[in-house]
């Protein structure tokens, strides 16, 4: 069994993410450094000069099945019975038969099965990849080694739970203005579809030209009815899907995509906290479970899905291959919070790094809910207004017609 010192070979290997890291163009390092300028042209010219050797699958490992949540309890419930004295196939046999995820309880008596062939927890979690995600294993494997296992586990749970409970309520602030969005929508096409049709034939008998309004709200109307419309929206939307697919492939078009979502205001800054925030926890946890900087770096790293984070948590590594402390790697990127470099900094400092990350960490955390209900705030009457203004488009195409019609006759 391998320290936590060492890096074992599926982390040794030289990825493609790794290359892409070393390859990468100057632009992004330009876009977040604001110390160095750049040149838009000549720096669009380096990225396409050098698309063929950044690498296509940006996005690190496969993700996996298993939902944080679960892993959370799965952590949590495997730490206090280890943490009580019960023995580990014990513990993974009870987790097999009582524990609520399918994929864990598969997995559990898996894992039941090859610790009683003499296999330990960490090397049999390697064969279930599929279920427990790199930085879990690697974890689990470096406590093993300093005699942790169930003061880790219980921190991983911690870990997960925090994790999920933002991804939580990234997504709740999100399916509010989609929600309103789809029912603004709606209600315009029943309109459309359902009302504007009890005053169509009454406005075609008007023997003068209707108001650009309603003749605006006729056309859409025969374009809902129409078939050969949803045909071409269906062809679009399938064409659209597509070509994302593909561009996602491309590694050009994925960290084009990157920079444009970070020029994005309040989405950007929201986007650059939490990856600074889970940057902050994910070392924190690792770090406490004996696992060496350097390494759980590499670790984390491979978790990263958007390719500029990507590429800039791979200078900070090898920033510190030379001998430079966390504080001065981070403080040269701009994305890093300011108040969590200097937490980061006095953790150094005061020896005492691990707890300082994870405050840090809860620090952005708190920013990141303040920058959501901004964005909610800028939204909301952006949103009223397009209701509002769909809604009284077709009214006053319906009653402006009306009202001239009446007036015709007086």
């Amino acid at each position: 069994m391998s320290s936590s010192s060492e890096i074992p070979h599926w982390l040794e290997e030289e990825s493609p993410e790794t290359r892409a890291g070393e390859a990468a163009p100057q632009i992004w390092q330009e876009r977040f450094v604001p110390k160095k300028k750049a040149n838009p042209a000549l720096a669009f010219k380096k990225i396409w000069d050098d698309r063929g050797m950044i690498a296509a699958k940006w996005a690190g490992p496969a993700s996996v099945k298993v939902s944080l949540k679960s892993l959370s309890v799965f952590a949590k419930q495997l730490g206090l019975m280890m943490g009580s004295g019960v023995a580990l196939v014990k513990a993974f046999d009870i987790l097999g038969t009582q524990g609520e995820d399918k994929r864990l309880r598969s997995a559990s008596l898996k894992l039941k099965e090859q610790v009683l062939s003499g296999h330990s927890m960490s090397s049999a979690m390697e064969k279930n990849t599929e279920v427990f995600p790199a930085f879990f294993r690697f974890a689990v494997r470096s406590s093993e080694t300093s005699g942790t296992l169930p003061q880790t586990l219980i921190r991983l749970s911690d870990y997960y739970e925090k994790i999920n409970f933002q991804n939580q309520k990234v997504r709740a602030a999100l399916i509010y203005p989609i929600f309103v969005f789809a029912t603004t929508l709606i209600l315009f096409m029943f309109l459309i579809s359902y009302i504007f049709p009890m005053f169509s034939s009454f406005f075609e008998s008007l023997h003068y030209r209707l108001p650009l309004i309603t003749r605006i709200l006729f056309f859409i109307f025969h374009l809902l009815v129409s078939y050969w419309f949803w045909g071409i929206v269906l062809v679009l939307l399938s064409s659209l899907y597509t070509a994302w697919k593909i561009g996602m492939k491309k590694s050009t078009f994925a960290l084009w995509l990157n920079i444009l979502e970070l020029q994005i205001p309040v989405v950007g800054s929201i986007l650059q906290k939490i990856q600074s925030s889970y940057f902050c926890r994910t070392l924190s946890t690792m770090l406490n479970a004996g696992v060496n900087l350097l390494t759980a770096l590499d670790v984390f790293k491979r978790g990263v899905e958007m390719p500029v984070f990507k590429i800039f948590f791979g200078q900070i590594q090898e920033e510190l291959k030379t001998g430079s402390s966390l504080s001065k790697t981070i403080k040269d990127v701009s994305f890093f919070p300011r108040a969590a470099q200097d937490l980061i900094l006095v953790g150094e400092e005061s020896g005492n790094l691990v707890f300082m990350l994870e405050k840090a960490a809860d620090y952005l955390d708190v920013e990141i809910e303040a920058l959501i209900q901004n964005l909610m705030t800028l939204i909301e009457p952006v949103l009223i207004l397009v209701l509002g203004g769909m809604v009284a488009m077709v009214l006053i195409g319906i009653f402006l017609p009306l009202y001239s019609a009446i007036g015709q006759i007086h």
